[in-house]
């Protein structure tokens, strides 16, 4: 009896779940899953993804605090929390759209991505500073390192199927930076304090050397007509290849080659971000006044003729069936050294309710996730969240979260 109920439950679960794979979203990481899809005909697809770390607030605080109305910030315990390193605010965001249309083993699309950059490490000292307080008479200064990077790229996207199961694809598009941080961009501050007529001056400023083709003016009046007019005018071109067995719904393996450069982006001008925040008192024993002051803008700098190019990547992933569908997958980046890696687990209710779990590191960053969606066939929408750490052990300390959205219409 026990057997038979064992093989029940198994027969049931095996009419439940339907195989699962990477999907035409993925198509930043190998171009011919652009032609994995559920719709046979059109599709058209878009996906917005935000990624967000800080190591100063953790999950006790968050758990603590989420349902309070009032919120006491101990700047004593998150400044403990640090442990002598740096605070770190890192940003990932970026926004990918696309369209394809099949005509039997054909197929032809386009694509557009946007992506943004921006890391700050604020020194420990200025924290340190904030909750002990400071000598009469001595001047505190420190820096560290701001780096920020945006990029524009659309093309068109070409392929071509064969025996059922093989297919090679090809992206082809143009790309721009829209800003990307010099290596001098830095973190400043100082304060300083009198003991002659009790003074105290405070400056904390961030000074980014970028460059970029558009003036200080345009990037703080940025419209779609300046960046497209720069993509088709400032650009550089790249080319991504690539291939995957058993294309239809359901790719069994990959092997791509992105970012080869076919031309160099020119950047024709350096500009400053400058922002800057000051704080200013005197006498303040008597008069206990303070005077502030804060400024941020894009200062033009100089014309320049730099060169910039997409970073080479080889990216690779296999499949393989064991109650899941689980997908180990790779990428290499040869110029940069950085190595990406990781593992899906997929799989998908009655193939209307599609679900995985991922653990993956990404830019040194590890990234814990979950996704759920749903299927209708002419609509696809999945919803993916993900916790982020440099720290494996730390994934649930809740100081790193990412967040993406995909959504395909199409028939």
């Amino acid at each position: 009896m026990k057997r038979l109920i064992i093989i029940f439950i198994l027969t049931i679960f095996s009419v439940m779940i339907f195989s699962e794979s990477l999907t035409a979203w993925d198509n930043q990481f190998n171009p011919a899953l652009m032609d994995s899809k559920k719709r046979g005909f059109i599709e058209i697809g878009v996906t917005p993804d935000i990624m967000f770390f800080q190591n100063l607030v953790d999950s006790k605080f968050i758990l603590d605090n989420y349902d309070k109305e009032e919120i006491v910030i101990d700047l004593d315990q998150f400044y403990g929390g640090l442990e002598g390193e740096d605070l770190k605010l890192y940003t990932v965001d970026s926004a990918n759209v696309y369209g394809l249309i099949n005509l039997w083993n054909l197929g032809l699309g386009v694509y557009s991505n946007v992506d943004l950059e921006l890391k700050l490490d604020i020194p420990n000292s200025l924290l340190k500073l904030l909750t002990e307080g400071n000598e009469i008479g001595q001047t505190y200064t420190d820096s560290g390192e701001v780096v920020l990077g945006s990029t524009i790229e659309a093309g068109a996207y070409g392929s071509f199927s064969w025996k059922d199961e093989n297919l090679l694809g090809v992206k082809i598009g143009a790309f721009s930076p829209i800003a990307i941080s010099d290596e001098d961009a830095f973190f400043e501050y100082g304060l300083s304090t009198d003991e002659t007529d009790n003074s105290i001056n405070g400056n904390v400023k961030v000074s980014v050397p970028v460059y970029s083709n558009f003036s200080a003016n345009e990037l703080e009046n940025l419209d779609t007509d300046l960046v497209m007019n720069n993509l088709l005018n400032n650009n550089g071109f790249k080319i991504d290849i690539g291939y995957i067995n058993g294309y239809d719904e359901n790719p069994k393996w990959g092997i791509a080659v992105n970012n080869i450069t076919l031309k160099k982006a020119n950047l024709a001008k350096s500009i400053n971000l400058e922002a800057e925040y000051t704080v200013e008192a005197s006498n303040i024993v008597f008069e206990q006044s303070f005077e502030t002051s804060e400024n941020f803008e894009f200062v033009d700098n100089a014309s320049v003729n730099k060169e910039y190019s997409m970073p080479l990547g080889i990216s690779g992933f296999y499949k393989f069936t064991y109650i899941f569908d689980w997908i180990p997958f790779v990428e290499w980046y040869p110029i940069t050294s950085e190595f990406n890696f990781g593992i899906n687990a997929k799989s998908n209710i009655f193939n209307i309710i599609p679900y995985s779990f991922s653990l993956e590191r990404y830019s040194d960053l590890w990234k814990a996730g979950f996704s759920l969606g749903l299927n209708a066939y002419l609509v696809e929408t999945r919803f993916n969240i993900s916790l982020t750490n440099y720290e494996l052990s730390n994934i649930f300390d809740l100081k790193g979260i990412s967040a993406k959205i995909n959504l395909a219409v199409g028939f």
